[in-house]
């Protein structure tokens, strides 16, 4: 194996400085791909890369958040869309496969489900005030 050009020292400065690999590779004079090399070598400089990019992403939450609370409405539809899948804003159905137990199981579910609440709804009193 051929001696290192850079010292992890020195990478992670770079990376410091750039808060890219591709700006790290620049300010170093090299390919991103050493960069990338290094990162894979050394958990210390894939740490610093991951930080960086959590860093960004973490200014352009903030960015989103701003854009969505003074009602600007391509960030209020892009949070929907991206943040509120969970409760169902969705542009495309996500779909998974499943079982036909899977889907016999949910239909028992449910028929319980009715069956339970039909039964409470005949079991309380009649106190009049339907008639």
């Amino acid at each position: 194996m051929r001696p290192e050009k850079f010292t992890v020292a020195q990478v992670l400065a770079a990376i410091e400085k750039g808060h890219t690999g591709a700006a790290a590779a620049r300010i170093l004079g090299c390919a991103a791909q050493t960069v990338r090399n290094y990162a894979d070598r050394y958990p210390t400089v894939r740490k610093a890369l991951d930080g960086e990019r959590d860093d960004i992403i973490d200014y352009a939450e903030l960015g989103l958040r701003k854009a969505v609370l003074s009602g600007q409405p391509w960030a209020i539809a892009f949070a929907l869309k991206t943040l509120g899948k969970k409760r169902g804003y969705v542009e495309r159905q996500e779909w998974r496969e499943v079982q036909d137990a899977e889907i016999d199981a949910e239909i028992e579910r449910g028929l319980a489900r009715l069956a339970a609440a039909s039964e409470s709804q005949n079991a309380r009193p009649d106190t009049g005030a339907n008639k």
